[in-house]
């Protein structure tokens, strides 16, 4: 019985870490109208990409859409990260914009930044991705300041969205599963023990 939890538990850290549950992710933003349900400060930068201007994204009922020259930047993005388990170390983050839904044949190209474009990176997705996902590979000690812009499209005039996240480390997630295992084993004994007396 004992490895059958175990191996539960081990596959559940192993669907964490693909990122299959918004559960396991750390939240930056759920696009609520209602400011402070972000879990960062959200804002409409003033310029784009290369100081080009940017319009606000349109947030609506837990959804964003998005559309070629909109921008969205977030503030306190490190201490949202480095509170949490798993991202403790912000030299490497990947952050992830989930259940994105692109119309079939249309495509758009998204840049991520941080602390106005000293590192950013660009993405094209289409009706073929439910999500995107942006790794930071050498994010500066003072980092505070994440920032995704629409830069161009192919065919499409939107897409939306309905979150964005942080990943946590696949090993965080499998320590996670591991606890989730104790956990369960321990609930077990103890309800043995209680029959047995």
């Amino acid at each position: 019985m004992k490895r059958v939890v175990l191996m539960a538990g081990l596959v559940m850290a192993s669907l964490f870490s693909m990122g299959q549950a918004n559960a396991a992710f750390v939240l930056i933003d759920n696009f609520s109208v209602i400011g402070t349900d972000s879990a960062a400060i959200r804002s409409t930068p003033a310029s784009g990409v290369f100081g080009l201007p940017v319009s606000p994204v349109a947030l609506s009922g837990g959804q964003a859409t998005f559309e070629v020259g909109d921008a969205i930047s977030y503030s306190n993005v490190d201490s949202v990260l480095s509170a949490s388990p798993g991202l403790s170390v912000l030299s490497n983050v990947t952050v992830r914009i989930n259940n994105i839904s692109v119309s079939a044949g249309e495509s758009f190209t998204v840049v991520a930044s941080e602390d106005n474009f000293v590192n950013f990176s660009g993405k094209t997705i289409t009706s073929a991705d439910t999500f995107v996902e942006f790794t930071f590979a050498t994010l500066p000690a003072a980092f505070t300041d994440l920032a995704f812009h629409v830069v161009s499209s192919t065919g499409g005039t939107s897409f939306t969205a309905n979150g964005i996240y942080a990943v946590p480390e696949p090993a965080t997630m499998s320590l996670i599963g591991l606890a989730a295992c104790g956990g369960l084993i321990g609930f077990r004994r103890r309800r043995q023990a209680a029959v047995a007396s």
